[in-house]
Order: structure tokens, then sequence, then C-alpha cells
């Protein structure tokens, strides 16, 4: 009994912590700054565009150690990213399309291995 009251004691402030919005920790203010992520108008579109910098770097290390993509997750994942792009469309301005598009663009030449 215990152990199933401690189990649902977790579960309950891991939503309660879920849904309440801290500061972002030094690890990604670091890598937010060391890639250039531009600054957006709403922490939904900030969020997004930090997960989508945490899968360009895994992506990008797979790559350049030789590993095979394969295609189907790669698929999934676009699919993925395309769904919570159009989740948070509505929060987006004209200027954070501009800058989304532009920055992941410069990530993706980034994952071309350089001859």
């Amino acid at each position: 009994m215990k152990k199933q009251l401690l189990i649902l004691l977790i579960a309950l402030l891991s939503i309660q912590c879920s849904t309440h919005r801290s500061e972002p920790s030094k690890e990604r203010l670091r890598l937010e700054t060391q890639y250039n992520v531009p600054k957006f108008s709403s922490p939904e579109v900030q969020d997004y565009a930090y997960d989508l910098l945490l899968y360009f770097i895994d992506l990008k290390a797979a790559i350049e150690n030789g590993e095979t993509i394969n295609p189907e997750e790669l698929k999934d994942k676009v699919m993925e990213f395309k769904d919570k792009s159009t989740s948070i469309s509505n929060k987006m301005t004209s200027g954070d399309v501009t800058k989304l598009t532009d920055w992941t663009s410069r990530m993706m030449l980034e994952l071309i291995p350089k001859s």
C-alpha cells in the first residue's frame, strides 16, 4: 500500500511540475546560445525550437558517427514536429515564422557532412 501511495504521489508531482513553467536550465541556455536559437514571442514556440535543436544535435551526432539513419524513424520524427508546429501555429507571429524558418534552414545545412 505504501508503495502504491508513493507511486501516486510521484505521478501527481510530475504532473504538477510539468504544468508549472520554470526558468530554462543553464544547459538549455548554453545550447540555445551556442546554436543561435532565436528568441520567440511565446514560451511554446521557444520550447518547440529547443526540441528541434535537441533533435538536430542527436541527428548530427549520428551522421558524424556514421550511423545508419532509419528512414521510417526520420519520417515519424518529421511528422511529430509537423504536428507540434500545427498545434503552436496560433501562438506564432509572422516574425516567429521567419525566424524559425531561417534558423532551421541554417541547422539543416550543418547536418550536411563537410568533405
